[in-house]
């Protein structure tokens, strides 16, 4: 049985007959021709879709994620509109949740067995914290397609989300089997392995995603605190240093450079980068930087 995000019916009142013995239109339904009767044509699953749109190919060149999936939507100033669904994604990442429940209403006949818009619509749920809806779509979504990479992906980032880890990696690892050219999927699972300590893992999927493209300082960030939690300073170091300069600004770069800095005898250096962290004290990382700031002697 299809599901439907949104169900529509008229109300058909009844009403005096006229004197011919004819029954008068409603109010409601004048105007309305055989025309408005006829399905609106079914936009089906283009692979060419899959793929996000960003111009800027200086941010192309820097980020191996890019054409693939959206980081929390920062790049949505870049991200060029060509399609429906492309708008009902802008929507719901600016979480305008009403909007995009109204967009969805609109689209969903037209899309009903396209796997990215049921995708999309799921990602809508997840990012409204809607957990059990969002995974409801996103059975639905592979319901077009059983080993849809994109869909497998966001089913264990929600799973994630939710603290369900073991989970979440054996969504990861099926996204991944599905598609070996799926980048997204690799880097989410390394990122995993290295929260708990697997950092030859997360090193080994970090170093081929490294190969494909050698200027993504996300990549290089993640794979430098593989390099550190193994012990090799010198290779942290070394791919921090094509690391963008502004980045290392950020807690989430800044802190284990400099901490990278002070394990390689640098102290001086150490304290100037840890210095030019900038953080707030509700930060999720705010007390691993108090941890490094004693370790380091910063006062």
């Amino acid at each position: 049985m299809r599901i439907l995000l949104f169900l529509s019916f008229l109300v058909i009142a009844s009403c005096a007959s006229n004197k011919d013995g004819s029954k008068p239109l409603p109010k409601e339904v004048k105007g309305i021709s055989n025309s408005d009767f006829i399905p609106k044509k079914e936009k089906v699953y283009n692979r060419r879709a899959d793929a996000v749109k960003v111009e800027d190919k200086e941010i192309i060149s820097k980020n191996i994620l890019v054409s693939e999936s959206l980081d929390k939507g920062q790049l949505f100033e870049d991200f060029k509109v060509e399609s429906k669904i492309d708008e009902l994604a802008r929507t719901c990442y600016e979480k305008e949740f009403k909007e995009a429940r109204e967009q969805i209403r609109l689209l969903e006949e037209e899309y009903r067995s396209n796997v990215i818009f049921w995708n999309q619509v799921a990602t809508c749920f997840m990012l409204e914290k809607d957990y059990r809806k969002a995974l409801l779509f996103y059975n639905k979504a592979l319901e077009f397609n059983a080993s849809y990479a994109p869909v497998l992906n966001n089913i264990g980032v929600m799973y994630e989300k939710q603290g369900e880890d073991e989970r979440a990696l054996i969504s990861y690892q099926k996204a991944s089997s599905s598609n070996k050219y799926a980048r997204t999927p690799k880097y989410n699972m390394a990122m995993l392995y290295l929260k708990y300590g697997l950092y030859n893992k997360s090193k080994d999927i970090l170093a081929g995603l490294k190969r494909i493209n050698s200027k993504d300082s996300q990549i290089l960030n993640a794979l430098a605190v593989s390099e550190l939690m193994s012990g090799d300073v010198n290779s942290a170091l070394n791919n921090y240093k094509s690391v963008d300069s502004d980045l290392l600004e950020k807690p989430a770069y800044g802190i284990n450079y400099a901490y990278a800095l002070f394990l390689d005898g640098k102290k001086d250096k150490a304290i100037d980068a840890f210095e030019d962290v900038d953080i707030e004290k509700n930060d999720s990382n705010y007390s691993y930087y108090l941890r490094v700031k004693s370790l380091i002697g910063v006062r």
